[in-house]
């Protein structure tokens, strides 16, 4: 139903006429081709659309930062939403984001990847230090960083359930 609204829509626009009206000037050559070039675009627009995640269209604001990882130490600790800590989950903690907020972070320096929950806060004094997420291990050891410690990285809000 949405994709015939969309097709009716964007044929009224592009064309500028009424669907029904046909104009009697042109040739069927040139009727053809304004039907294909509309067809073209339309099938661009609605997969366009279909392909995106209208919560990911909200929230497509980009930040940049410094990315850490949790201490070995912290395993089994309380966050801040009163989980228990596991380094083999794919969490984060951020002063950035609310919580339960899903983010993707993508590692600068080797363009990976990866969906995390922000479950739990860092000090306030990682905000001075320009560090916008701190991992869980595995989330550091699928961004390859865990020997640096630290990495610069791209971090932008989406929805529950969104893939990499």
């Amino acid at each position: 139903m949405i994709k015939f609204i969309l097709n009716t829509l964007m044929m009224i626009v592009l064309l500028n006429q009424p669907l029904y009206a046909s104009n009697s000037k042109t040739t069927f050559a040139q009727d053809t081709t304004i039907k294909l070039l509309v067809k073209d675009s339309l099938a661009d627009k609605i997969s366009m659309i279909d392909s995106t995640n209208k919560d990911s269209l909200q929230n497509s604001k980009l930040y940049y930062g410094t990315a850490s990882f949790y201490s070995i130490n912290l395993e089994g600790s309380e966050t801040s939403n009163q989980e228990t800590f596991r380094h083999s989950k794919m969490t984060a903690a951020s002063n950035r984001f609310k919580l339960n907020t899903w983010l993707r972070v993508t590692n600068l320096s080797n363009d990976k990847s990866i969906i995390v929950r922000v479950n739990d806060r860092m000090h306030p004094r990682m905000d001075a230090k320009g560090r916008i997420v701190d991992l869980s291990y595995t989330g550091a050891q699928k961004l390859g960083f865990v020997s640096k410690g630290i990495t610069k990285v791209k971090v932008q809000v989406v929805a529950k359930g969104t893939k990499i």
